[in-house]
């Protein structure tokens, strides 16, 4: 349904794109965290929908945390004295709250498995690109034995970042429509080149009227 083509080489993702449509997906991952346009919540890349992504409840900054030019992730803040400052339900709360767009908005919340049990670089990170700072893919053949430089957290964070994990999920269940990636899809093809998002159904279908 959904695929992504992370390659900064047009070609190579021109022929990703087209084997991925042909193969039957409808979605792909354009950007990351945000890039959906307001007016135009549903924009097509070589015939795939852009997943859409008005903000993300990933990371953020606060006053006095984190450093360097990326925002921090909150699940490094879970167990810390900061971690109300973190807490992705809150957030989602204060995003929606500022939303002045007049459609509702598209909000994703990105996290790896890996993420809960264990802190730093993933895994795979040394072993596919040089110098693990993911600019710089490495060459085949990988070295798979390459040593592992992620950290094992403590039970009590890794029970910390569950919970809020879990609020956040409660939260949006009791308020929001949650969406996959095909109901998205459905949407999008109901909405057509207007701009405008079609009415939800809980069945996965878009309303009438």
């Amino acid at each position: 349904m959904v695929c992504g083509a992370p390659t900064s080489d047009q070609r190579i993702k021109k022929a990703a794109m087209a084997t991925y449509l042909a193969l039957g997906a409808k979605m792909v991952v354009a950007y990351h965290e945000t890039g959906t346009k307001p007016g135009q919540p549903f924009e097509y890349v070589d015939g795939l929908l852009a997943r859409p992504s008005d903000f993300s409840v990933t990371r953020w900054r606060t006053n006095g945390s984190g450093s360097g030019d990326k925002d921090p992730f909150w699940w490094n803040f879970m167990g810390t004295p900061q971690e109300e400052a973190y807490n992705p339900a809150r957030y989602l709360q204060e995003r929606l709250g500022e939303w002045t767009v007049p459609r509702p908005a598209f909000i994703t919340s990105l996290i790896h498995e890996n993420n809960f049990p264990r802190s730093g670089p993933e895994s795979w990170t040394p072993i596919y690109w040089k110098e693990g700072d993911k600019t710089q893919p490495a060459a085949p053949p990988f070295d798979l034995s390459t040593p592992d430089p992620s950290k094992l957290r403590p039970a009590s964070q890794v029970e910390a970042i569950w919970d809020a994990y879990e609020e956040l999920v409660a939260y949006a269940a009791a308020n929001l429509a949650v969406v996959t990636s095909a109901e998205i899809a459905t949407l999008a093809e109901a909405s057509g080149a207007s701009g405008e998002v079609a009415p939800f159904c809980g069945d996965g279908s878009p309303a009438n009227g």
